[in-house]
């Protein structure tokens, strides 16, 4: 499966991901990274974790199956994610306008919660509350 990754809304969602932020944003990019890799390594599953950028914007590994990509100065992450969506994959976000955005594209969705993203892998929770996580 394709993840398409909402990094900071996962990296502010999660407690042990949001300490880690604490110390520098490059610290809490690095420690979402290193889980996600975790996951891809067991599951197969390839991961696209998107974060607002500066500039030009840019790309770059996160570690074996996972893809970082850095929106530009001129399109958020927000936007990033939902042009992916349409692509196809699994969006994970907390973000309303994301999972919006998202859905608009794919009609069948599935929902996650945040915390259920772990070095394990993914588990489903159903409900459309705010801590919910749309995977398409």
């Amino acid at each position: 499966m394709r993840w398409l990754v909402d990094g900071y809304n996962v990296i502010r969602r999660a407690p042990e991901l949001r300490s880690r932020e604490q110390e520098s944003l490059e610290a809490g990019r690095q420690a979402l990274c290193a889980m996600l890799a975790t996951v891809a390594r067991v599951s197969r599953d390839t991961f696209t974790v998107v974060f607002d950028g500066v500039d030009a914007g840019g790309r770059g590994g996160g570690g074996a199956g996972v893809t970082v990509i850095f929106s530009s100065a001129r399109e958020s992450a927000d936007h990033v994610l939902a042009r992916m969506a349409r692509q196809g994959g699994a969006v994970v976000s907390n973000d309303r306008e994301v999972r919006r955005a998202a859905q608009a594209q794919i009609h069948d969705a599935v929902r996650l919660r945040t915390r259920g993203i772990s070095d394990e892998g993914c588990k489903e929770s159903g409900g459309d509350d705010a801590d919910g996580v749309a995977f398409h």
